[in-house]
């Protein structure tokens, strides 16, 4: 069986060791597919609960992302004292949506270990990068 829910959120990034536009802080409203593959309905009736996504929402709305870096601490400091301990969310890697689809793959994965998941995260309306945890 197989479900599909989507969810959208808005945050600022930056990108190091990147020459263009996109080295400079800007912003996106982020939307992200998420198809989950699995066996068997719960007791509810249910193959995964849709409102699991909100965690993930509510972990980027409204952040700014920033790879864990020496070229971000100055910038991820300065916005944490202004705008609060929890308004940047620091990544292990650059926040593109390559890699926030590896993340939130990462994330669900996580809470829904024997799942399939296939992850479209998209930048602008018109280009996605697409991550799963299996052929599909």
């Amino acid at each position: 069986m197989k479900l599909k829910t989507r969810f959208s959120f808005d945050s600022a990034h930056r990108l190091v060791d990147y020459i263009g536009p996109c080295s400079n802080l800007h912003g996106h409203r982020w939307e992200v597919d998420v198809d989950v593959i699995g066996e068997g309905l719960d007791k509810a009736g249910m193959l995964w609960d849709f409102t699991n996504v909100r965690t993930l929402k509510q972990k980027y709305d409204h952040k700014t992302l920033l790879k864990r870096c020496e070229k971000n601490r100055e910038l991820g400091e300065c916005l944490e004292r202004l705008c609060g301990g929890d308004s940047v969310l620091w990544l292990d890697d650059n926040p593109t949506a390559e890699c926030l689809g590896k993340t939130i793959l990462k994330d669900l994965l996580e809470k829904s270990p024997d799942y399939k998941f296939k992850i479209k995260v998209y930048e602008c309306p018109t280009s996605y990068a697409e991550v799963h945890n299996e052929s599909q």
